[in-house]
C-alpha cells in the first residue's frame, strides 16, 4: 500500500467506526421505546442521529479529498 492510499483507508475505517456508533445509538433508542418513548420520538431521535452521521461522514470525505489533492501536488 502506498502512502497515497493510507489516508483513504483511514477515512473508510473512520466511517465504519461511525456507522457502528450509529448502530449502538439506534439500539439504545429502541430500548428507550420499550420504556415508553413514543414512535414519533423514536423516529425523531433516529433522524437526528442519522443527520449527525451524515455531517461527520461529509467532513471525513472532505478531509480525505483534501489530503488526496495535497499528495497529488507534491
Amino acid at each position: 500500500m502506498g502512502k497515497n492510499q493510507h489516508h483513504i483507508i483511514r477515512g473508510e475505517e473512520t466511517k465504519i467506526a461511525m456507522r457502528n456508533i450509529r448502530h449502538k445509538a439506534f439500539d439504545h433508542i429502541k430500548k428507550e421505546k420499550n420504556n415508553g418513548l413514543s414512535e414519533d420520538q423514536v423516529h425523531s431521535r433516529e433522524n437526528q442521529v442519522q443527520g449527525m452521521l451524515n455531517d461527520f461522514i461529509s467532513k471525513v470525505d472532505h478531509i480525505v479529498e483534501t489530503k488526496d489533492k495535497e499528495l497529488m501536488t507534491v
